[in-house]
């Protein structure tokens, strides 16, 4: 079992500490926006939250303990590699002052109205994507942008992403070190936790291109949540802790249960208890859960209805069994590596037979074991950190197949299924460190296998990063593209747009063909009659070739400012086809797009 509180660093209790206080103040600030409150929650969050997490370090967290100082070189080695992958990241994403894709619209977005509603449930409907969108990151992000303007958050919220996903391979050697004892040098580990983050797994660094922010934010807490867990749960007393925890962990991403539920299945078979301490350890992990996911119910029953959600259902363990065999042997699966066959990236070097590699990353550090002669207590270690993985990961396929019905989708699946992807090969990778770093025969061969799984691995991360690189360079939205739609479509409100824009997904999201137009909601206050990304178009709000009728436009508020932004001919159509609807053409415009303000004509001549 984990032996943490035998010896914690202060760092290391700050380390679990922030992401307590974080999860804590999501929790609170939710129930207190489910109870009505709007104005001040962001300080009574704040105040409930501090002593909270004070108590947590007084009470649960065991009390710092002496430990041996880092020496100059694994400080100024784990500083270097981390400041050269950050350098890549932020060369790579220079271009534009957003991020590019869709996705990282939603958190800004949310954010911001979140300043001025209670939740957002109040603002969109049942099946908008704003409206059961997981909370937790627009609660965080709010506070931060409630001291920035809408424009400036953007800019923050591009960096803080590009910072978190540089800070991902960090948590999972955390977790390797102080979860499950793996001693091999930090600056080692750090290293190879990059190459499998950035060059073997590979799909944390698409984020960057598609969004995911959430997801992304759940799983670079996830470490800490999974340690701060098992310490909590160690005694009666941090139980309370723990839930409140893993709910704040829940409403940051709701696929963060499916995670620390698997892995917590996984750790129990592996650390399987044989004590009576290590039993009760396991049964207030389980009522821990359990509790969560009650509380979750009971402040978030919206979720359940999500039009995204899985269903629930029996098991189909024997036509299961072959549909995971599929996903396991199959040369391109997109459950394991999202990127192939896709349409919207299909530069992407694609990663063949990835289910049969992972299987072999579960197997190598079990290998190692075998092969060292002599008992190797870190090899043993990273055999045991395999094995948890891997059999999370596996749970995960059952999850992503249909085998395991239970709410969750192959879609969501194959997204969190990343993260213990990259800590099953990260696994692999330790195993072969350790082995070259003992005194058994072949240690010149792993060492040269270490160095050309390296070589591998940044061959393909620099293919990933260049077609990131073309992505941002493509499709740049400036400062002062966002400058123009803020400051021409500034109205007295109520304020409507009508855009050109199209809708996947049974018009569950739209996408505007002029990429600034996506923030236009989020930067005037405008509401978008024929549909955003985070909700849909208003009734007949898209029945004329993606643009509102007569009646649509009659239902909004009498005197509101309406303005229509669309190409020249698509503006002349619709005029012939509304000829009771009076358009004028204003003297500014949108990047390339003509602006109109147009109104309804009662007694038309």
């Amino acid at each position: 079992m984990m032996t943490t509180n035998a010896g914690i660093s202060q760092l290391e209790r700050l380390f679990l500490a922030i992401p307590f206080f974080a999860l804590i103040y999501v929790l609170l600030f939710f129930a207190m926006s489910r109870l009505g409150f709007v104005h001040g929650r962001h300080l009574l969050a704040f105040a409930g939250a501090s002593p909270i997490a004070w108590c947590f370090l007084r009470w649960v967290l065991p009390p710092p303990a002496i430990l041996a100082r880092l020496d100059r070189y694994t400080i100024s080695s784990g500083l270097l590699i981390t400041g050269f992958a950050g350098t890549v990241l932020f060369v790579v994403t220079a271009p534009g002052y957003v991020l590019v894709g869709h996705d990282p619209i939603i958190i800004p977005t949310l954010a911001n109205g979140l300043l001025s509603h209670s939740t957002t449930m109040e603002i969109y409907q049942p099946g908008d994507h704003g409206f059961t969108y997981p909370p937790g990151y627009p609660i965080l992000f709010s506070a931060i942008s409630r001291l920035l303007t809408p424009l400036s958050s953007l800019f923050v919220f591009k960096v803080g992403t590009i910072i978190l996903v540089l800070l991902l391979p960090v948590g999972w050697v955390w977790m390797a070190q102080r979860v499950f004892h793996v001693s091999l040098p930090a600056w080692l580990m750090l290293l190879l936790s990059y190459i499998a983050v950035f060059g073997l797994e590979r799909t944390a660094t698409f984020t960057l291109q598609i969004g995911k922010n959430a997801q992304v934010l759940a799983g670079a807490i996830f470490p800490f949540l999974a340690g701060l867990l098992l310490i909590s749960t160690r005694t009666n007393i941090g139980v309370p802790f723990a839930i409140a925890a893993l709910v704040g962990a829940i409403l940051i991403y709701y696929s963060a249960f499916y995670m620390v539920a698997t892995f917590f299945v996984a750790y129990f078979l592996i650390h399987f208890p044989r004590e009576r301490k290590d039993w009760m350890d396991a049964l207030r992990l389980a009522l821990t859960g359990l509790i969560s996911l009650g509380i979750f119910v009971l402040l978030m029953r919206e979720a359940l209805n999500d039009p995204r959600a899985g269903s629930f259902g029996w098991p189909d363990p024997v036509n299961g069994l072959w549909r995971m065999a599929h996903v396991l042997l199959d040369r391109y699966d997109q459950l394991l590596f999202i990127f192939h066959n896709s349409v919207m990236m299909p530069s992407v070097l694609p990663s063949p037979y990835r289910g049969l590699f992972l299987l072999g990353c579960m197997l190598l550090p079990l290998a190692t074991v075998y092969l060292q002669r002599k008992s190797d207590e870190r090899s043993f270690a990273v055999a045991r950190m395999a094995g948890v993985f891997g059999i999370m990961w596996l749970i995960g396929i059952a999850f992503g197949t249909g085998v395991i019905n239970i709410g969750i989708t192959d879609d969501f699946t194959r997204w969190y299924l990343i993260f213990p992807q990259a800590a099953l090969i990260l696994s692999a990778l330790c195993a072969v460190a350790c082995y070259a770093r003992s005194d058994e025969r072949g240690t010149k061969v792993a060492y040269g296998a270490l160095g050309g799984i390296a070589v591998l691995g940044v061959l393909f991360a620099s293919a990933d990063f260049a077609q990131i690189a073309r992505a941002y360079r493509a499709q740049p939205v400036e400062r002062a593209d966002l400058t123009n739609v803020r400051d021409v479509l500034t109205a007295a409100a109520p304020c409507f747009l009508i855009t050109q824009s199209t809708t996947f997904l049974g018009d569950f999201m739209t996408m505007q063909r002029y990429r600034p137009l996506d923030y236009a909601e989020m930067l005037t206050g405008c509401w978008i009659v024929n549909g955003s990304f985070v909700h849909r178009g208003i009734p007949e709000g898209r029945a004329m070739d993606g643009l509102p009728t007569a009646a649509a436009l009659a239902t909004l508020p009498p005197g509101a400012a309406i303005f229509l932004i669309v190409p020249e001919p698509i503006e002349a159509a619709y005029r012939s086809a509304l000829p009771n609807v009076e358009f004028v053409r204003q003297q500014t415009q949108i990047g390339p797009l003509p602006v109109w303000r147009i109104r309804l004509v009662s007694n038309p001549k």
